[in-house]
């Protein structure tokens, strides 16, 4: 059942892009609809209408920052929209935020708790699968080794680590989606900005 609920979050982010034009909402919105039909609990964070084709920064990217539990701070290569999911069904359930750009053309989760890691066999029934393979990378300024692997339809890569947050450690597991190498690359190069922070607010300095 784990499997499913965070399998099912990556689907439907590929169905909607299809099924969105015969509605009158937006892909955010139809996304947050069809999910809470599923007993999901869903905020959208950055709505679609919002996403910007040029960043105002001079390093060309777009700052990601939201409240939570951690709070998350993340650089990324262009604007996306981005909603945030737990299972309301299900207690205890973890948190997943999720980033998808304006053309559909690549996704990023990432999820904190248990219930989003995904096994080798569980990979490998995917029609059109071709193989796994690994690769070092960064995350968070932690050193990790990306899992790859492709279908019929995109290319995929994930890690999960623990990383240090608000007093605690915390199990995190980044998931990234493309449809080509240089996408699949460049998210995973931006996943080295991801920090967790306790707090958004800057820390008052001490007299």
């Amino acid at each position: 059942m784990k499997y499913k609920y965070s399998l099912f979050i990556g689907i439907l982010f590929g169905c909607l892009y299809c099924s969105v034009h015969a509605q009158s909402v937006t892909i955010d919105e139809a996304m947050q609809r069809t999910m809470q039909q599923y007993g999901m609990k869903v905020q959208i964070l950055r709505p679609y209408a919002q996403l910007q084709d040029k960043s105002s920064r001079s390093d060309g990217r777009f700052l990601f920052e939201f409240d939570g539990n951690p709070c998350i701070q993340l650089l990324l290569d262009r604007d996306y929209w981005v909603m945030v999911t737990t299972n309301a069904a299900k207690k205890g359930s973890g948190t997943a935020y999720a980033f998808n750009p304006k053309d559909g053309r690549s996704a990023l989760n990432i999820a904190f708790g248990d219930g989003y890691e995904k096994s080798d066999a569980m990979i490998a029934k995917s029609p059109g699968f071709t193989k796994i393979t690994h690769g070092k990378g960064m995350v968070a300024n932690t050193k990790v080794v990306w899992r790859r692997w492709a279908d019929g339809h995109l290319l995929y890569s994930d890690c999960t680590i623990i990383l240090p947050a608000q007093g605690k450690k915390i199990k995190t597991t980044v998931s990234v989606m493309a449809n080509s190498e240089a996408r699949r690359q460049i998210l995973e190069e931006c996943l080295s900005s991801l920090r967790l922070l306790d707090s958004l607010k800057p820390k008052e300095s001490s007299q």
